[in-house]
């Protein structure tokens, strides 16, 4: 028997500033999904006994918060958002069952359908000095627009089950930005 897609709504999320994101896992999944985090101007706890190096570099430069031990019940309590990546199964179905009790929205990334809701690929494109594409599809802190401007945020998602296909899209995308001609009219692209 075939499985039906799941019905998906997207959205965009703006002002994270103003709300706590609990990022649970310190790997390299955490750390992809930290940076697309920070590039949308999220306020970021991150809980984890270690973490990458660049998630330490951010942590140490002030960008986010890092609380480095494991994921305890009532560490979801005032969050906004909740990531479940740890590689433990066990732990993130934890972090589901507190983020759904207090009624948050978690993503979990060994069981999507756990959570509720998915992160899609994203690419940010702004028109620099280059009139370019920003580097890669999560783009961090460093990688907003000239001024600090994304003119044009492009979601692509499969509800998780062709990601291989999300990012050859994206991929194709960003390639068609750059070599586009300058829809404005103005000379500028």
């Amino acid at each position: 028997m075939t499985q039906r897609p799941i019905p998906i709504y997207p959205i965009y999320l703006t002002n994270l500033a103003q709300v706590r994101t609990v990022v649970v896992g310190g790997g390299p999944i955490a750390e992809r999904k930290v940076r697309a985090l920070l590039a949308g101007g999220a306020q970021i706890q991150l809980i984890a006994p270690t973490a990458t190096p660049q998630l330490e570099q951010w942590a140490a430069d002030g960008v986010l918060d890092w609380q480095a031990r494991p994921y305890r019940p009532g560490d979801l309590a005032d969050a906004f958002l909740a990531y479940a990546i740890t590689d433990q199964r066990e732990v993130n179905a934890q972090i589901a069952a507190e983020a759904h009790d207090r009624g948050l929205l978690c993503n979990v990334a060994d069981r999507a359908e756990e959570g509720n809701f998915h992160t899609p690929a994203t690419l940010r494109l702004a028109d620099g000095p280059e009139n370019g594409p920003e580097n890669g599809p999560e783009n961090g802190p460093e990688n907003a627009g000239a001024d600090g401007d994304v003119e044009i945020v492009i979601a692509i998602g499969s509800t998780g089950k062709q990601p291989r296909r999300v990012k050859a899209i994206r991929q194709w995308l960003q390639q068609a930005w750059a070599g586009r001609p300058d829809p404005r009219g103005d000379g500028r692209g």
